[in-house]
C-alpha cells in the first residue's frame, strides 16, 4: 500500500472491526430468533428479516469505517466502535439478566468487544472530546 492509507495507524484496527461484526452477526442470525422467542419476545423476528437487517448494518458500518479511513478522520470510526462495544456489552448483560446465553454474547465478549475497545483506544481525542472523557 502507498500513500495516506499506508501511514494510517488505525488501518488494521478499522479492518478488524467489520470482521468481528460479521462473526457476531452470523452467531446472531443462526441462534437469536429462537433465543428471542424463548427469552425476549420483544426482540423476536424471523431469521430472514433479521439477516437482512444485520447485513444492512454491517454494510453501513463498513462504509463508515472506510469513509473515515479515506478522509483521514475518526468521527464515524468512534461512532461505529462505540456502538459495537455497547452492543457487545448489551449481549452480555441480557445473558446475565435472562440466565441464558444470548446469541452474540460469546463473540461479543471474545471478539467484537475487544476489537471495538482496541479501535477506540487508538483514536486521538480532540480537546473537546477530552472534556467528556
Amino acid at each position: 500500500m502507498t500513500g495516506r492509507l499506508a501511514r494510517d495507524p488505525l488501518s488494521a484496527r478499522r479492518r478488524l472491526m467489520p470482521a468481528a461484526f460479521i462473526v457476531q452477526n452470523l452467531e446472531e442470525i443462526w441462534f437469536l430468533p429462537a433465543w428471542a422467542a424463548r427469552h425476549a419476545t420483544l426482540l423476536a423476528t424471523g431469521t430472514a428479516r433479521f439477516a437482512l437487517a444485520t447485513a444492512a448494518l454491517t454494510l453501513l458500518a463498513g462504509l463508515a469505517l472506510w469513509l473515515d479511513e479515506r478522509r483521514g478522520k475518526s468521527g464515524l470510526t468512534a461512532l461505529v466502535a462505540g456502538s459495537l462495544l455497547a452492543n457487545a456489552a448489551t449481549h452480555i448483560a441480557l445473558s446475565l439478566a435472562t440466565a441464558s446465553l444470548m446469541p452474540g454474547a460469546v463473540s461479543g465478549l471474545l471478539l467484537q468487544g475487544p476489537a471495538a475497545a482496541w479501535l477506540l483506544a487508538g483514536l486521538a481525542l480532540t480537546p473537546r472530546a477530552r472534556l467528556g472523557a
